[in-house]
């Protein structure tokens, strides 16, 4: 994933972002208020984490996370589907887009194309 992020950057002539790996959500919602006990419980364990989170270079903003799921792990009412759960939700009050990518899925080049042009015509780049 991290070398289709880096080639779709390169394609579409994206200079002003950055991509982190496995970005401690800790890091990223610190002191973040409106969290549910659950929530906030999931983002301050040590080990949650965004696969890549996409950030503006100069104003060091982040602009949306993406997460690659392993198709195995990430079946319905598994335990990794409620941390899912939270995750989304958690992107969603923070006013961020959480892209999710089946390891079984296709069309990733598209989604994440669309998804720059999306934020970067937002203003948000």
């Amino acid at each position: 994933m991290r070398t289709l992020l880096d080639e779709v950057s390169q394609e579409e002539g994206i200079t002003n972002l950055e991509i982190s790996h496995e970005y401690l959500l800790c890091h990223l919602f610190y002191g973040m208020s409106g969290l549910t006990a659950d929530e906030e419980k999931y983002v301050y364990q040590g080990s949650s984490h965004v696969d890549f989170l996409i950030w503006n270079k100069f104003s060091r903003m982040p602009v949306f996370g993406v997460e690659v799921d392993g198709f195995e792990y990430h079946q319905p009412g598994s335990e990794q589907s409620k941390r899912d759960a939270l995750k989304d939700s958690v992107f969603r009050k923070a006013g961020l887009d959480l892209l999710r990518f089946s390891t079984k899925g296709s069309g990733e080049k598209t989604l994440l194309k669309q998804a720059l042009k999306r934020h970067l015509g937002a203003g948000r780049s």
